[in-house]
């Protein structure tokens, strides 16, 4: 009996970490708060993290997308949430607006410069040194 006392014990700790997290916005809590809220629901609400990172899994794999969802191995939004969130497209190439102004509005996404190291120069390539300036 300790035993399960002690696993329930380990769960709730989990799931308090997981709140917390998402709270901050971490996507892997996000998400897992948004399966367990919308496990029995037939129209579920999703939040806009969860949004996001799905129109990213489907863009990179449509039949793994699909596949997770049609086996209901996870919950996931429709393909028409999605499409509804991007915003209709008139066909024309590029971005819609809404694409533009949710892109601006994401301060969180910032592009980070990337630093590679050469063994042979032995020196590292990426970031402008402004110090000698």
């Amino acid at each position: 009996m300790q035993e399960k006392i002690d696993n329930y014990s380990k769960g709730q700790h989990c799931v308090v970490k997981i709140e917390s997290d998402a709270k901050d916005l971490e996507p892997r809590a996000v998400f897992l708060l948004d399966q367990i809220y919308n496990y029995s629901l037939k129209k579920p609400r999703w939040s806009e993290v969860t949004v996001r990172h799905c129109i990213a899994w489907r863009y990179i794999s449509s039949k793994g997308y699909e596949f997770a969802k049609k086996s209901q191995f996870l919950k996931a939004p429709s393909r028409r949430t999605l499409d509804r969130y991007m915003g209709n497209s008139q066909g024309d190439p590029g971005l819609t607006n809404l694409i533009k102004n949710r892109i601006t509005a994401e301060d969180d996404m910032a592009i980070k410069e990337k630093m590679e190291y050469s063994r042979t120069e032995d020196t590292f390539y990426g970031i402008a040194n402004t110090e000698n300036e």
